[in-house]
């Protein structure tokens, strides 16, 4: 027989800003200290999260199934920073790999 992990669903609030300095998008996230990650546009950051964020468990030693984005705002041509994003993240319920 097959050995079969269960996956815990987390969702993610993830807050996305814009910096007047550069431009630079900054998305962050409160619920995971020192996650962040930068674009040069929100589409940019949008792209780059779920690989950010399987990164980020991984580091944590926790295995991640899959990351998708959940749509949280209305489709529109313009939005207002800072700009809330939803990332829905399946992990093993094993809980941390062991990193000896």
């Amino acid at each position: 027989m097959e050995n079969s992990v269960a996956l815990v669903e987390k969702v993610l609030n993830i807050k996305a800003m814009v910096s007047r300095k550069t431009g630079l998008i900054l998305a962050v996230c409160d619920e995971l200290d020192g996650f962040s990650v930068f674009g040069n546009s929100l589409e940019d950051v949008e792209r780059r999260l779920p690989s950010a964020l399987k990164d980020h468990f991984d580091m944590l030693g926790i295995d991640v199934e899959r990351v998708s984005l959940i749509d949280s705002e209305e489709d529109s041509v313009f939005r207002s920073f800072p700009v809330s994003i939803c990332a829905q993240a399946f992990l093993s319920e094993q809980g941390p790999r062991d990193s000896r």
